[in-house]
């Protein structure tokens, strides 16, 4: 089916971008002029062509012609809207339950504070749990009520070969030479004109042996550069290959597109995301989902990151509030000019020159297609260095923005735009710190003989074990139908994830933003994932450091020293607890309903919070004992083409699982079902 972008046009001629007259254009391509519409009014209509060089044909690509894995089936799009209901859900009861909590503790806080005073220390720990759940999930919520009204992007391509002037930028620094060189032959066999499109590759590891051999390759549209200033992180970088493309024969192109050392592009890649920003003409910059070939079966760290390509990112796109994640995505020069480039004050010039472009009254968007594929990290530490970044530069975001809170910072973002960036913000910054606080303190608590809950007879126990397990069951259900479009693995990894995550930005959070330099203060560096040395070769079965080195390694240089101090001190106080409880029950001969209800009140309520905590600190220490077994890059990889281009197989796009495994969504699915039995149960009490 073809069409072009018709009745409601917006005029994108060359007077308007300014700066691109007739000499600033790619030598030998025809002059660009595209006739857009504004708004998605896709009709069926019979194959048009180009109008004279005037007008850029874009056709709907069908989901049965090229299967994609994004793609949503009818019934998966018909259940989108009800996130809007599932989503807020474990909030409600969990301030249902927190108002129960606090009304029951305050009609015996007198009686309670003459028999033992030391568990007060513990209440304000119990208030903090109890809050956790609103708060993280606040952003999520927002978002999700925006599915109500959800309309699904559709897949576009540009068809023949009238199309943009696009300059390609592939960033660099220090990479692997043979990784550079797979994702340079990919472009280089894209499906679109060569005379349309240049690739410039900006090389902040001055590499001779890649510059020599991309002089040896000789494309007339492939350009290479490196600066002698390298200030400004990746922005400093990418605004430098922006800046060179002005430099080169024809000037520069209409529109920029960016690409990480390691990002192979399908050959569609340029055709299907140029199709999405050139139909409306007050898009700044269009972003398609990334994904990996190198991510170990079941994916024990999380880094394959699809709760947000699969989940997130759409959801954000529903709400008018896409970012620009990295790489693969295209932008307008025009935009590019407005915002003065890209933001070189922190580490994460992608999201921040997507709200900047928000900002100045632009619209972005997310393509949720699989177009490009790269590598994970394979080490457990430069996987905390590139998490801890983005955690670092979402907190430089927050402040460089007022919270959202100051007018004069946020420009032209909406309220509901302001809305999220507030939340995203603060939770980037508070959550972690909250959540490595209860973790810090929960030994504490409990060795302060604070119970798990506070109830004082029986239809007080009946009221708070259904509102507890209405919280965990209806965070499962909200889970379930998250995981029907990230897989249920990733969607209840998610929250376990940011759980053992939480030390690391905390530590980070405190020592960027509060901490002087003499006392640890640091100020935030940017080290390119792909630039970290592998020594310990934990993922090859075959050069894998010892047992004993990974366990060094992993405790004292990478800080599981506190995942395992963790453990042991919750389950230390936890088992003393039961064996009170157990001493108690036999000393009196008899296990009866007393006995039970002590045993959930110390230990055993539902879903027990320390046993998740207890779950959550073991994934990285079963990591580092027992690391995952991945290929080789060239086994991952197909036969070349002729051009030299290699591509990920089709094995490896696609995320790989064992059924024969226990582990974190296992123990946590088996704890759900324990609430579900104590739900059951206390309709008896």
């Amino acid at each position: 089916m073809h069409f072009t972008i018709g009745s409601s046009r917006v005029n994108l001629s060359l007077n308007r971008l300014g700066s691109y007259n007739a000499q600033h254009r790619i030598a030998g391509a025809d002059p660009e002029k595209a006739v857009v519409d504004e708004a998605y009014d896709f009709k069926p209509a019979i194959s048009l062509t180009k109008d004279d060089g005037k007008r850029w044909t874009v056709r709907e690509v069908d989901d049965t012609e090229d299967p994609d894995v994004m793609l949503l089936s009818s019934w998966k799009k018909a259940l989108v809207p009800f996130l809007g209901l599932t989503t807020p859900l474990p909030m409600v009861f969990a301030l249902w339950y927190t108002y129960a909590q606090i009304r029951t503790f305050s009609r015996h806080a007198e009686s309670l504070w003459s028999k033992d005073r030391t568990m007060f220390i513990g209440l304000p720990l119990v208030v903090l749990d109890l809050l956790l759940v609103p708060l993280i999930t606040l952003p999520t919520i927002f978002i999700s009520f925006k599915t109500l009204v959800a309309r699904h992007r559709p897949r576009l391509q540009l068809s023949s070969d009238n199309v943009p002037a696009v300059d390609i930028l592939v960033t660099s620094c220090n990479e692997d030479i043979e990784v550079i060189q797979d994702t340079l032959l990919a472009v280089l066999a894209i499906d679109y004109p060569p005379n349309m499109y240049r690739v410039i590759v900006a090389d902040d590891g001055s590499s001779r042996e890649l510059e020599a051999w991309v002089n040896l390759l000789n494309r007339p549209n492939l350009h290479y550069t490196s600066r002698s200033i390298k200030s400004g992180f990746k922005a400093g970088n990418l605004n430098h290959a922006v800046e060179y493309a002005e430099t080169l024969p024809g000037g520069p192109s209409d529109f920029i597109a960016a690409l990480d050392a390691d990002m192979i592009v399908e050959k569609r890649w340029l055709r299907s995301v140029v199709a999405q920003i050139v139909q409306d003409g007050n898009l700044a910059l269009v972003c398609p989902s990334q994904h990996f070939y190198n991510v170990p079966i079941n994916d024990p760290l999380a880094q394959s990151n699809i709760i947000s390509w699969h989940g997130l990112e759409r959801l954000r796109d529903f709400a008018d509030f896409s970012w620009c994640t990295g790489s693969g995505y295209v932008l307008r020069r025009e935009a590019w000019l407005d915002i003065g480039g890209f933001p070189t004050s922190g580490l994460t010039e992608d999201v921040h020159s997507s709200l900047n472009m928000m900002a100045k009254g632009w619209k972005t968007a997310y393509v949720p297609e699989a177009l490009q594929y790269g590598l994970i990290p394979d080490t457990y530490y430069s996987h905390l260095k590139q998490f801890v970044r983005w955690s670092i530069g979402g907190c430089q975001l927050g402040l460089s923005f007022g919270f959202y809170l100051d007018g004069k910072k946020t420009g032209r973002l909406t309220t509901g735009q302001r809305f999220m960036g507030l939340f995203y913000a603060t939770g980037t910054m508070v959550i972690p710190v909250l959540t490595t606080i209860n973790q810090v303190f929960t030994p504490i608590r409990f060795a302060l003989g604070t119970p798990l809950a506070f109830f004082f007879d029986a239809h007080e126990l009946r009221l708070l074990l259904q509102l507890q397990c209405a919280v965990i069951i209806s965070t499962w259900l909200r889970e379930l139908h998250f995981g029907v479009y990230v897989g249920y693995r990733a969607a209840v990894q998610d929250p376990s994830f940011s759980m053992w995550m939480a030390p690391y930005y905390t530590i980070s959070i405190i020592r960027s933003f509060f901490l002087p330099p003499w006392l640890g203060g640091t100020k935030p560096g940017f080290t390119p994932t792909g630039s970290i040395s592998n020594t310990l070769h934990e993922r090859s079965p075959h050069t894998r450091a010892s047992l004993g080195r990974r366990l060094h390694h992993g405790l004292f240089e990478c800080g599981m020293w506190f995942h395992a101090l963790s453990i042991v001190a919750v389950c230390s106080i936890m088992a003393a607890r039961a064996r009170t409880v157990l001493q108690q029950s036999h000393s009196q001969h008899v296990w009866d309903v007393a006995s039970g209800t002590e045993m959930l009140r110390q230990v055993a309520w539902p879903a027990p919070v320390w046993l998740q905590a207890v779950f959550s600190n073991m994934v990285p220490l079963s990591y580092i004992l027992c690391p995952p077994d991945v290929p080789g890059r060239d086994e991952l990889m197909s036969e070349r083409e002729k051009g030299g281009a290699r591509y990920p197989l089709e094995e490896f796009k696609r995320g790989r699982s064992s059924v024969w495994l226990v582990d974190y969504p296992v123990l946590y699915t088996v704890l759900v079902g324990y609430s579900v039995v104590v739900f059951l149960w206390s309709f008896n009490i």
